[in-house]
């Protein structure tokens, strides 16, 4: 008999190249974020109760911050996420979820490029195989699952990349070319391979909060453009792809000065095709200016840098800190 309690946990993520063409045809290399991270925890219950924890991003000092709010990220939350989660669930294994209560806690900034929505649903769906007694899906089709519950769902444009270095729990390159693409128990999936942590350079991120936005908007323009077959668009997913590549094998062979023209292409390549918020350039300029790389970490104003050694990452922390940012360690200062 199954336990009557599980819980499962589930990282942020950062994109480090190649982002954001995984919904595109392209390629991307990302890593989990283990500093914040999603836990939800179900139940064994008399009826079904979705109770997420309050978090910083649910509680409002005034009614302006709450009015300000829902202009930003109107009604959507982790409620919808976790009721989406049950019903695809429930459709991907045609089985009958037993009634549970679900509890969510999380530190994962909200809509920053951290990866916090996809987090929440694979915590989520670990937990839902575990307490109904079946068999856990493949880390593969666990992506592609979590991905359907926000784009079948929820209509909320998303792309593979979180879910799949969420699911692996470790640096993964990512490929979503035609010749890549896989049917995994009924759902379509790309081509991925972990890379090794062993040489991957030291990483941070940085958020600045306050810039949150709701990844839909960029996505939704920008896969409007690329299905009406925009020229700069569908070049621009060519080179972030390449980008992807040339960085997974830098990370492989520890190669510094590639892996760092692979993060900075990356992020003017993107720039080139989207916006970024004040802050987010202001960081990659800081980052830029004292000899790091830095890119985008998704659709938020995240960042990611990359530091010439400890020494330097600690240096570069304190910078970004200083200027207002959360910095989070990555990797194997994590």
């Amino acid at each position: 008999m199954t336990a009557p309690t599980v819980q499962h946990h589930c990282p942020a993520r950062a994109a480090i190249a190649g982002n954001p063409s995984d919904g595109y045809g392209g390629a991307v290399v990302a890593v989990p974020v283990d500093a914040c991270r999603a836990t939800v925890r179900v139940d064994a219950h008399a009826r079904f109760e979705i109770d997420p924890a309050p978090t910083d991003d649910d509680t409002f000092t005034t009614w302006a911050d709450l009015a300000e709010h829902v202009d930003r990220f109107g009604y959507r939350g982790s409620r919808p996420l976790l009721l989406a989660t049950l019903r695809r669930f429930a459709a991907h294994t045609s089985h009958q979820p037993r009634p549970v209560a679900i509890r969510l806690s999380t530190s994962i900034p909200r809509s920053v490029g951290l990866g916090g929505s996809s987090a929440i649903v694979i915590a989520a769906l670990r937990c839902l195989y575990d307490i109904n007694e079946l068999a856990p899906p493949s880390n593969d089709e666990l992506a592609s699952l979590a991905l359907s519950v926000e784009t079948d769902e929820l209509d909320i444009g998303a792309g593979l990349q979180d879910r799949v270095v969420q699911a692996y729990a470790g640096p993964v390159l990512m490929e979503f070319g035609a010749d890549d693409q896989r049917v995994v128990g009924g759902l379509t999936a790309g081509s991925y391979r972990p890379v090794r942590w062993d040489h991957l350079a030291s990483l941070v991120v940085a958020t600045r909060p306050h810039e949150a936005e709701p990844s839909h908007l960029l996505h939704n323009d920008l896969r409007s453009r690329f299905r009406s077959g925009d020229e700069r668009v569908l070049a621009a997913m060519v080179t972030l792809a390449d980008c992807a590549r040339r960085a997974a094998a830098a990370i492989e062979h520890g190669d510094h000065s590639a892996l760092a023209g692979a993060i900075d292409d990356t992020f003017d390549t993107r720039l080139s095709i989207t916006t970024a918020t004040t802050g987010q350039r202001r960081s990659v300029e800081i980052v830029r200016a004292s000899g790091g790389a830095a890119n985008s970490t998704g659709s938020g104003g995240s960042i990611v840098a990359l530091a010439r050694d400890d020494q330097h990452r600690a240096a570069l922390a304190d910078q970004l800190s200083a200027d207002g940012c959360v910095v989070l360690p990555v990797g194997r200062t994590a």
